[in-house]
This record gives structure tokens, sequence and C-alpha cells, in this order.
């Protein structure tokens, strides 16, 4: 198929579309990028630096990454779109997108089974008003996550496995 010329432009369509492919991609790329590392930070900052004994604690950070997933998913969304809009779709960040993407869906399995395990452990120690506190801030930290897992590791085992497409 021929790229056609329209009237009043001097290249091809398919030329104009490659030629900013370039700087939007890496535009994207780079966003999809500090989404991922600043996110990452933040996790590793609260996992790590800020880590403390009890279950409350642990309570709070994984009702805050179920909070943060939705950034690292945009990341890695943002990253993807990237590495398709740079054309090297069939390259390993195709594979390893996906595999990322993969790791977040268990990851969000894992978060939704410990707060499962910690609500538990701390409706005996908690009376009254905070009950229901505590109770809606499980349902909602296990809804994400079954909504993070169900959605994720389908499409994550799907990009896994695809074969790589011809442009």
């Amino acid at each position: 198929m021929t790229p056609r010329v329209l009237a009043g432009q001097s290249e091809p369509t398919s030329a104009r579309v490659s030629s900013s492919a370039g700087p939007t991609s890496a535009a994207v790329m780079v966003a999809g990028l500090v989404y991922f590392v600043g996110s990452l930070i933040d996790l590793g900052i609260l996992w790590l630096g800020q880590r403390q004994a009890g279950l409350q604690w642990e309570f709070v950070a994984i009702t805050n990454t179920a909070d943060a997933m939705p950034r690292l998913i945009l990341a890695l969304a943002l990253l993807y779109l990237g590495v398709h809009l740079r054309g090297s779709g069939n390259g390993p960040m195709a594979k390893v997108l996906p595999s990322l993407m993969l790791l977040l869906g268990l990851v969000a399995v894992a978060l939704g089974g410990l707060m499962t395990l910690n609500y538990f452990q701390l409706s005996g120690t908690v009376e009254g008003e905070a009950v229901a506190l505590l109770r809606t801030s499980v349902i909602k930290t296990v809804s994400l996550c079954a909504l993070y897992s169900v959605t994720l590791l389908p499409l994550s085992i799907r990009g896994i496995i695809s074969k790589p497409s011809s442009r």
C-alpha cells in the first residue's frame, strides 16, 4: 500500500506519523518511568524505612500499598504505550512489561490475603465505632486487590504468551 499525500501536504501521512512518534514515545516513556520509580521509592520508604512492629502498622502499610497500585499500573501502561509508539513492540521490553504486570497482579493477591488475615487478627482488639471503620477499610482494600488481580493477571499472561506482532 502506497502512502497518500493529501492536498496541501508535502509528505505522506505515514511519514508524518512516524516522525512525530519519536518525541511522543520518549515523553510517554519518561512519564511512565518517573511514575514507576517514584512509586517504588514511595513504597520502599513505607515498607523498609518506616517499618514498625505491630498489626496496626501492617494494616496501614497494606492499605497504602493497595492505594498506590494504580500509580504503578499507570506507569506500566505508559511504558507499554511508549514501547509500542516507538515501534519496538517486538523487543525485550514487550515481554518485561507484561512480566512486571504479572508481578503486580500477584502482589495484589498477596495483599488481599494479608489484609484478610490482618482483619481477623485485629477484629478482636477493636471495639465500638472503630469496628465499622476497620471493616470498611478491609472491604475497600480487598476489593481493590481483587480488581487489580482480576484485571492484571489475565492481561499480563496474554502479553507474555502472545506472539510478536508485525508492524
